[in-house]
């Protein structure tokens, strides 16, 4: 069967972004793979959402337009749209973000060329406004469960396709995770097919002003823990440096979280976190230093922690 006799069902969430999703529509309609559904789901948006895509619908038969009489998230959004979907498979673009016009044939190809993958993600650009922030262009493939579990290496959702079936097979995203639906998402499915990539970028992925970190801390404090918890057999099979990176990816979370919060706690979980890190690998002099600044007061420790950003510190 040819590629392009496959349907592609592409999912749209939204929350009053009544201008910013018919930019997203607009990014679909312009795509060069054209056997697609557009599948649109309102999360009781109180704007002109409704009548927008109506309207849009009038133009092209493509969108469907499905709503929720009450706010249920993202991640219940988009399960909505994956049962509704008629398509072999599945892709996802939050509203606020744009695709360039090849991603999907782009992936559909990879797709054509790997029997083995039954997911492909691609690489991406940070935009803030009309301003280019940075670009990230990945390039594993393949079993990729250590690298999904010791970090979200494939990003936001809107860089991915996928199969329906696996993706039914994996449950689709946890609504009742506070946080990191989907990275959870990818650990599931990184369990049952191998993943390829495009390393080019192909969205545009809206940072907003401010880092989205800071929105609802306490559910990305929490939503790691869970996470942490939920796949700790997996994690303890790690090796010694996918080990260490998982925590210290973990232990940043923490203590950027509390820094932010001023909540000593959070950043001591950060520094547990840091601990497991060390005696996994106990050679990284950053993570030392980060370790040592937790001690800090947080006054000092913000300083610090401003200071690493301004040079771009990674650790």
């Amino acid at each position: 069967m040819e590629n392009r006799q496959l349907k592609i069902s592409i999912i749209i969430p939204t929350f009053n972004r009544e201008k910013l999703v018919m930019e997203a529509i607009e990014s679909l309609r312009k795509q060069t793979y054209e056997n697609i559904e557009i599948i649109v789901i309102d999360d009781c948006s109180t704007d002109n959402t409704q009548l927008l895509i109506e309207n849009e619908r009038l133009i092209d038969p493509r969108i469907v337009y499905i709503r929720h009489e009450q706010n249920k998230g993202a991640p219940t959004a988009r399960n909505t749209g994956i049962e509704s979907a008629t398509g072999e498979y599945i892709a996802f673009l939050d509203s606020d973000d744009r695709w360039l016009a090849e991603k999907l044939e782009r992936q559909m190809a990879v797709l054509k060329e790997n029997k083995n993958a039954g997911l492909v993600y691609t690489g991406y650009k940070n935009v803030l406004g009309t301003q280019i922030r940075s670009e990230v262009r990945p390039h594993a493939r393949g079993n990729m469960l250590a690298e999904v579990l010791k970090k979200n290496c494939l990003g936001t959702t809107s860089t991915v396709l996928v199969k329906k079936e696996i993706l039914l097979a994996a449950g689709g995203f946890d609504p009742e995770l506070p946080s990191c639906q989907d990275w959870d998402l990818y650990v599931k499915l990184a369990q049952m097919t191998e993943f390829d990539v495009v390393p080019e970028p192909m969205v545009l992925y809206n940072e907003h002003d401010g880092d989205r970190i800071t929105n609802n801390v306490n559910s990305v404090i929490k939503g790691h823990l869970v996470f942490y918890q939920k796949y700790h057999s997996l994690i303890k099979g790690l090796n010694n440096r996918d080990f260490h990176t998982l925590h210290v990816n973990m232990a940043k979370v923490m203590v950027r979280t509390g820094i932010m919060g001023q909540n000593r706690k959070t950043i001591k979980k950060g520094r547990d976190f840091l601990k497991h890190a060390m005696k996994a690998y106990p050679y990284s002099l950053k993570v030392y230093l980060i370790f040592i600044g937790t001690l800090l007061n947080n006054g000092l420790l913000l300083k610090m922690y401003s200071m690493f950003k301004r040079v771009r510190f990674r650790f």
